[in-house]
């Protein structure tokens, strides 16, 4: 059995410390007749974390999660949604209809704007936390938003 590769193993970590309202079992049930939500496609699908796990923000709970073609789920990586999807518009299979649809679906299940979940999002991307820092406090990176927004 070889071992995971560091950042495999980074990324897990974090998984772990973040919140998680869905399982695997859970998930697995979900990708059967999954289909891309940026392209419609039903082949080679994947769960994408909306807000990348590596920034210690997100975690495996519907309004992170979406179905994307594995290809499109490499590219995007750890960056930022917002920013990639520009990248990635210029992919012939992309809809950009079905990602503005992606985005005010999980705007709305963290009870958010479209302009406010955007705001999240950056945030999360500014603020990024280690292990240690999600271990010192569990609170959810929405509610540390809000707590940083209302201060501001």
């Amino acid at each position: 059995m070889t071992e995971a590769k560091p950042q495999v193993r980074k990324r897990n970590e974090l998984i772990h410390f973040l919140p998680s309202t869905i399982t695997i079992e859970q998930l697995k049930a979900m990708k059967i007749g999954a289909v891309c939500e940026l392209t419609g496609s039903s082949s080679d699908v994947t769960v994408d974390h909306f807000i990348p796990v590596a920034w210690g923000h997100g975690g495996q709970y519907t309004g992170n999660l979406f179905f994307v073609k594995r290809k499109l789920n490499v590219l995007k990586s750890n960056l930022n949604p917002f920013k990639w999807i520009k990248k990635a518009a210029l992919s012939e299979d992309l809809n950009l209809t079905k990602w503005d649809r992606l985005v005010r679906r999980l705007a709305e299940e963290n009870e958010l704007s479209v302009k406010e979940f955007r705001r999240y999002v950056n945030w999360c991307e500014k603020h990024k936390r280690t292990k240690e820092q999600l271990l010192a406090d569990r609170r959810p990176s929405l509610v540390l938003w809000l707590e940083d927004s209302a201060q501001h």
